[in-house]
């Protein structure tokens, strides 16, 4: 949905980082953020930075919720495939669709999506979301006709007009289902493309058994899915020594969950530069041991958080993820948990800062809270990091991709129809273009 190049957001109050809160108006041109007015801003509504789902399997959000609380992983493994089984490729872009709907309805501007097929990009490109669409690839075997088809799914959207604010990716699965040369050959495809990497790895504590010495669950699974193991001999390396021994750790890398580093690994992973996704919520499905965020943000490394899919999670909102962390972790400040929602992540996955400055996209949530607008930063932090709040809209790049249904109701500060919907700089209202009130367009 279009909207005017220039107008004025008549907000209460802006959250403009995790540290600093103003009463004030939000000036938005050309998409970016002009300024924050200070005298301005008599609404009761606020706003924020668009959230970050730095790791989101947007293509199973059909699967309806998570699959079979208190399985071992590899047996969820199982029980996903044999849903993925059946599903058809139709099936998966829609899941894709839904699942992107629900992220833009939650307040997420920017995502890190594993595209399991390839045929997902174009839903969640179309939905408006920016971010990264990691094309998945793993194998045992021979990877050039895998290799192959990455490359073509890279080159076809990293052209294409219809990529909007999303940008191709490889996404290695990860270490106990992808070969070493898998692994080094997307490496030297992301490297010459310019692509980012993302991977799955110390996700489960089996995964540094099987590296270690081929043997445990995964290895049992591998053999009742009569797949043969990524290697002829166990590697004998942790999984994050593994990647740091094939060049797979870097400023330009994503690594996924990271729940159990080996001690010796926490140091090299900290001199990479690579970021980490912590899942909260899906750490929890599988009652993983105590997360290691608080150690990871001690060394440096940057942390941030994703929902991972709807297989291991109830919700894609990330504002349920930072609520779900606040209760399980009262050592990480509300400071800390909105950085990582925010702008952990946002110079990877968009290229911002996941700020609200002047001069940064206007990627922002228009919420109000209950209990009023936050009279301060630590009462705004509190409120959005327990989901204190209701999302009445989500601007990407100051495009309005989400708009609750209430929205003439609840959201005063906007005047809209189908091309205006702000106020204009000359500080009048402007008309809509359309006569009759409806929803974004696509909706």
């Amino acid at each position: 949905m279009s909207i005017s190049s220039s107008f004025t957001l008549n907000v209460g109050g802006v959250l403009v980082g995790h540290d600093q809160y103003l009463r004030g108006a939000l000036e938005i041109r050309e998409g970016r953020v002009q300024a924050v007015s200070e005298s301005a801003g008599e609404g009761t509504e606020f706003a924020l930075p668009g959230l970050r789902n730095a790791h989101v399997h947007f293509d199973l959000s059909g699967i309806g919720g998570p699959l079979g609380a208190g399985l071992g992983f590899a047996d969820w493994i199982e029980r996903l495939m044999l849903w993925r089984g059946r599903q058809t490729t139709a099936d998966l872009v829609q899941g894709a669709r839904v699942g992107a709907r629900q992220a833009l309805a939650a307040g997420t501007t920017a995502v890190g999506d594993i595209d399991s097929t390839g045929s997902s990009f174009e839903a969640v490109a179309e939905s408006g979301l920016k971010g990264i669409g990691f094309r998945e690839v793993l194998g045992t075997g021979d990877c050039t006709s895998v290799l192959a088809s990455a490359e073509e799914f890279g080159m076809r959207y990293g052209h294409s007009e219809a990529k909007g604010g999303l940008r191709p990716g490889l996404s290695p699965h990860a270490p106990y289902s992808t070969s070493d040369r898998l692994y080094q050959g997307a490496r030297d495809l992301a490297r010459r493309r310019s692509w980012p990497l993302s991977t799955h790895v110390a996700e489960t504590t089996a995964e540094e058994l099987f590296l270690m010495e081929g043997r445990g669950d995964l290895a049992e699974l591998l053999g009742r899915l009569g797949v043969r193991q990524p290697f002829d001999r166990p590697p004998g390396r942790t999984p994050l020594g593994n990647l740091a021994a094939l060049d797979c750790l870097g400023p330009d890398v994503l690594l996924a969950h990271v729940n159990y580093p080996a001690a010796g690994d926490l140091e090299a992973l900290a001199q990479s530069g690579a970021t980490v996704v912590y899942c909260p919520r899906s750490h929890a499905h599988f009652s993983h041991a105590r997360h290691p965020v608080a150690e990871l943000l001690e060394l440096g490394v940057t942390v941030a958080l994703g929902t991972d899919s709807m297989a291991s999670n109830r919700s894609l909102s990330m504002f349920d993820e930072m609520a779900f962390l606040r209760g399980r972790r009262p050592d990480l400040p509300p400071s800390q948990v909105f950085q990582m929602a925010t702008s952990a992540a946002a110079p990877f996955l968009d290229g911002g800062r996941g700020r609200l400055d002047p001069g940064q996209p206007a990627d922002l949530v228009i919420a109000r809270s209950p209990g009023g607008l936050p009279a301060d930063l630590d009462e705004a932090l509190q409120r959005v990091t327990t989901g204190d709040l209701e999302i009445l809209a989500t601007l990407v790049s100051g495009r309005l991709c989400y708009v609750s249904n209430d929205l003439e109701q609840t959201l005063p500060c906007l005047t809209w129809g189908r091309s205006w919907l702000f106020s204009a700089d000359s500080g009048g209202r402007s008309e809509p273009a359309s006569g009759r009130p409806g929803k974004p367009d696509g909706e």
